[in-house]
């Protein structure tokens, strides 16, 4: 991988995340989402998020995000196979802008705290799964917010 590009953007990542916490414009939860998944699909681990794996479908109620995987299943996918959903639809739409859209507009989205909390537990496990070790980054993005 072109380590070099990768660190400028991990490191861009995390004075934008450090300067939203000083500015605290947006949640320290979004926050710390945001810097979780982008910086893991800036490591070369960006998860399939077009549409439910198993029968296409793209948006519409609630989804099921396979940590160790990196896949989506639609809401009815998943209960097929017994799983619970873990994503409402705010949630999706929050995890596929996170890991697609430019650098300058990773921050640039809304969430109600419900949603926030889905999308939060998501990227902190994709994370942790996907990561030998935590990003010592994030143990201090963590501190930060204690």
């Amino acid at each position: 991988a072109n380590s070099g590009g990768e660190a400028a953007a991990q490191l861009r990542l995390l004075l934008n995340s450090l300067y939203l916490i000083s500015e605290q414009k947006k949640p320290l939860a979004q926050i710390k989402a945001v810097y979780e998944l982008r910086s893991v699909c800036e490591a070369g681990y960006m998860p399939a998020l077009l549409c439910c794996k198993s029968c296409q479908k793209y948006d519409g109620g609630d989804f099921y995000f396979d940590i160790g995987a990196g896949e989506l299943l639609c809401g009815d996918c998943a209960e097929a196979q017994g799983l619970a959903p873990n994503l409402d639809e705010g949630a999706l739409i929050a995890l596929r802008h996170i890991a697609l859209v430019e650098d300058k507009k990773v921050f640039a989205f809304s969430l109600s705290p419900k949603s926030l909390e889905k999308l939060g537990r998501v990227t902190e496990r994709y994370a942790a799964a996907r990561l030998d070790k935590p990003l010592k980054t994030l143990d201090f993005l963590h501190s930060v917010m204690e």
